[in-house]
C-alpha cells in the first residue's frame, strides 16, 4: 500500500462510528517460572494472519530461549489490546523480567495491517524526528497514559514502538528510564490527529 494511500485509509477508520472489529484473542503458557500471555490475531486472510502471528511469536520466542537460557530467573508477559477494526489492530506486549536482583520491563507496541499482515511504520503514518520530539517535552509526554510530565532526559530517539488512538492521534512509546526514571515506568508521547498533520506537512515541504 503506498503511502499516501496508507495514510488515507487510517483517517477512515479512525474516524468512522462503530467499525468492525478486528479478531484478537488471548493465548497463555506456563513454564517453572515464567508466565506468558500473548495475542493471537486472526485476520480475513489465513496468510496475513500467518504473518501477524509469526511476528509476534518472534518476542515470544526471544522471551523464552532468554529464561532457558538462564538470562533471567522468572518472568511474565502481558499484553493490552490498544485499537481494532476490520483493517488495523493495535496491540501492547509487556515483557517483565526478573535476574534475581531487579525487574526489568521491556514494551513492544505494533500496529498491523490486516490486510496484508504486515507491521505499519511509524513513519507511514508520522514523520516524527528527535527534535519534534524535543520540541515538544513540555507538552506531548505522560506516564501512566495520563498524567503528563516533563522528561527528565531528552529523547535520543525516535522510538518505533507506537500504537493508534481511538481518537485518531497516535501514543509513541519509550522504554523504562529512557526519558524518565524507574518510577515513571514507560513514557508515551502522545500527538492528535491534528499535530500529525502539522508535523508531516513540516517535513513533506522540507523535503521538496
Amino acid at each position: 500500500m503506498k503511502k499516501k494511500g496508507l495514510l488515507a485509509a487510517l483517517a477512515v477508520c479512525l474516524t468512522v462510528a462503530g467499525p468492525a472489529f478486528a479478531k484478537i484473542e488471548s493465548r497463555e503458557a506456563a513454564i517453572a517460572s515464567i508466565e506468558m500471555q500473548w495475542p493471537y490475531i486472526k485476520a480475513d486472510n489465513k496468510a496475513a494472519t500467518k504473518a501477524i502471528n509469526a511476528d509476534i511469536r518472534g518476542y515470544m520466542d526471544d522471551f523464552r530461549y532468554d529464561y532457558m537460557g538462564h538470562k533471567f530467573e522468572s518472568g511474565r508477559t502481558w499484553f493490552e489490546t490498544a485499537y481494532e477494526d476490520k483493517d488495523l489492530a493495535a496491540v501492547i506486549l509487556y515483557d517483565l523480567r526478573n535476574d534475581g536482583k531487579e525487574n526489568k520491563t521491556l514494551l513492544h507496541a505494533m500496529v498491523y495491517d490486516m490486510k496484508t499482515g504486515q507491521r505499519i511504520p511509524l513513519q507511514n503514518v508520522c514523520k516524527l524526528t528527535v527534535q519534534d520530539l524535543v520540541d515538544r517535552a513540555n507538552t506531548n509526554f505522560y506516564r501512566d497514559g495520563y498524567v503528563r510530565i516533563k522528561p527528565k532526559k531528552m529523547p535520543a530517539r525516535v522510538p518505533e514502538d507506537y500504537v493508534l488512538n481511538n481518537d485518531g492521534g497516535i501514543s509513541v512509546y519509550f522504554q523504562v528510564n529512557e526519558v524518565g526514571d524507574l518510577l515513571d515506568g514507560n513514557v508515551t508521547a502522545r500527538f492528535t490527529p491534528e499535530e500529525i498533520r502539522e508535523i508531516n506537512a513540516k517535513h513533506t515541504a522540507e523535503a521538496k
